[in-house]
């Protein structure tokens, strides 16, 4: 590579000042507004995983008048299922 030597140096440290995938959850947020997730079911997404920008992306597109595609009543059904299939799981686990 043009005469250039790779080297490793032990006496240079970095830190990062900011948590990886910061940018991935406002993302996801802002997208979960235009396809039609409900407010309260990403409130509790963003409290369970603890990315409370996932919420800011959230409103961030619910506040600037960002589109919304039509599929809402098939976003509610995968919600409803998702639900189903967790109590299902609970309940199985609990005797």
């Amino acid at each position: 590579m043009l005469g250039f030597i790779t080297r490793r140096y032990v006496n240079i440290h970095s830190w990062a000042l900011r948590p990886p995938g910061y940018r991935k959850a406002f993302f996801n947020g802002y997208i979960s507004y235009q396809v039609g997730y409900y407010g309260y079911f990403l409130l509790l997404r963003a409290v369970r995983n603890r990315k409370p920008s996932l919420l800011a992306g959230y409103l961030k597109a619910k506040f600037s008048n960002s589109i919304q595609y039509p599929i809402k009543p098939y976003v509610r059904y995968l919600q409803i299922q998702r639900m189903r299939n967790l109590m299902k799981k609970v309940t199985c686990d609990v005797r």
